[in-house]
């Protein structure tokens, strides 16, 4: 005889439970980001730092493209940073019990 039933494969929610919690995924992706983050931070103070006095500025900064994309990158950090300050106000308040 044949099986004419419905298969029965992982439902949505069953698939979900098995994967890392959201949080824990967000979590290890911060940390990811600030190990990034950490490493750019002193590729750029080399950059910077490999300009001797009365030099000019390192040819990075003389790169119309690079000086854009330098300023895209502060415009997402502003938005990180805005977005953590609230985040934290929060956390402290709830913790505090306000």
């Amino acid at each position: 005889m044949k099986f004419t039933g419905a298969s029965h494969s992982p439902t949505f929610l069953a698939s979900w439970q098995n994967k890392t919690s959201g949080k824990d995924a967000l979590l290890q992706h911060m940390r990811d980001i600030t190990r990034d983050l950490e490493a750019l931070q002193l590729e750029i103070h080399g950059q910077l730092a490999a300009n001797t006095p009365g030099q000019k500025s390192p040819h990075f900064f003389e790169d119309v493209n690079a000086v854009q994309a330098l300023n895209n990158f502060k415009v997402e950090l502003d938005q990180i940073r805005r977005i953590l300050w609230f985040y934290i106000e929060e956390a402290t308040r709830a913790a505090s019990g306000d």
